[in-house]
């Protein structure tokens, strides 16, 4: 979990939206609609046998900055990158994942931060 220490050291300790304590806020991806795409994509290819186009997607992901796709437990690992990353309430966290409200609400979010690598082993990652 060493993204979360890098997370907050970026972006603060409480929610980043509605500024409630740090005993609450906690670190999210706020990826998660790209990811549940790749995800559901990678499983339909697996699933179907196209394993050409599923290497390709790979590919992308990989890319994109996820892992590899576990062919077991049918899984894409999340992009740990500060870029994809928020400091959130639980409150504010369950409005971002409303069909309606999520994209609005990631547009009110401050700019995300994407640093070098050498940045994030010195904030702790």
């Amino acid at each position: 979990m060493r993204y979360t220490t890098v997370a907050r050291k970026l972006y603060g300790e409480k929610c980043e939206l509605c500024g409630w304590g740090k005993a609450t806020a906690d670190v999210h991806h706020i990826d998660y609609q790209e990811h549940w795409s790749f995800e559901r994509d990678l499983r339909k290819l697996h699933d179907e046998g196209k394993m050409d186009e599923f290497h390709e997607l790979q590919k992308m992901a990989l890319m994109s900055g996820y892992g590899m796709y576990n062919t077991v437990t049918r899984q894409l690992p999340k992009n740990d990158n500060p870029i994809n990353l928020a400091v959130l309430c639980p409150n504010c966290h369950r409005e971002v994942h409303h069909f309606d409200l999520g994209i609005r609400i990631l547009k009110s979010l401050p700019p995300r931060k994407n640093v070098s690598q050498q940045t994030i082993k010195l904030l702790g990652g």
